[in-house]
């Protein structure tokens, strides 16, 4: 579920995507979320770029991501991720793009939400490369 529910981009639609998780476990079910970023850790306009190479095979390809995430309504529960794709196939560059709308709530928000949908909610900390995450560990509660 970690990818998905960043793609809930109002309350009603977390609520909903969690409260369906629940449903659909046993009791002592168990559901990891992480999510991609909350209030606390958006950063505005924050970009960062990876680079990927497959060489040395006869498709030769290097790509870069630059992924930026921008909010332009800090009011609201939604942000903005655009990704651009620079692909160099055999040296021919070509540039693609995606662009998504994505859900930012607050930790305590997702909290309350976990613990209002039937979870026994354990939070810990992962640290990946320079970015930390949130990690929620859910038991479903009988």
């Amino acid at each position: 579920m970690d990818d998905a529910v960043s793609y809930m981009t109002c309350l009603a639609d977390f609520v909903a995507a969690l409260r369906t998780a629940s449903a659909h476990l046993d009791a002592g079910g168990v559901l990891v979320v992480t999510p991609d970023v909350t209030v606390e850790t958006f950063r505005q306009n924050s970009t960062v770029a990876t680079h990927a190479t497959r060489k040395g095979t006869p498709d030769e390809l290097d790509v870069v991501f630059v992924e930026n995430v921008y909010d332009p309504d800090p009011a609201d529960e939604q942000y903005e991720t655009t990704v651009l794709y620079l692909i160099r196939d055999h040296g021919r560059l070509r540039i693609e793009t995606d662009h998504w709308t994505m859900g930012l709530f607050s930790l305590d928000t997702w909290r309350r939400v976990l613990r209002e949908a039937g979870f026994e909610v354990h939070e810990h900390k992962y640290n990946a490369c320079d970015d930390e995450y949130t990690v929620f560990a859910c038991v479903k509660t009988p």
